[in-house]
């Protein structure tokens, strides 16, 4: 059974819902990967996760390769001063973040 209220969200279910609003899917994608990299910004690389879960199309955005890149070292690059570090400390530790599985 489907439910529309006056936001022109349609629910299937209370909370669950089956498309973003249509200010959402009609915006530039430019802008809204500027709005995104600046929530990334704030939060750190954890936003990336929440990103993905509120809707289809920020879970397309934030899962590309190049996003989550820029997005890294945007926020990286906000909390860390390089400068006061030598080339050879920021050569080694400027690096794109790399999830593995723990073996023990």
């Amino acid at each position: 059974m489907h439910k529309t209220r006056n936001t022109g969200i349609t629910l299937t279910k209370i909370g669950e819902l089956e498309m973003e609003p249509d200010y959402i899917s009609k915006m530039p994608p430019g802008i809204l990967r500027h709005i995104l990299m600046n929530v990334v910004k704030e939060d750190g690389d954890v936003a990336f996760f929440r990103l993905s879960l509120t809707c289809w199309l920020f879970h397309y955005v934030v899962c590309e390769a190049s996003f989550r890149k820029e997005a890294h070292f945007a926020w990286l690059d906000s909390v860390v001063n390089w400068s006061a570090y030598s080339s050879d400390y920021k050569e080694m530790y400027r690096v794109p973040y790399k999830l593995t599985n723990c073996l023990s």
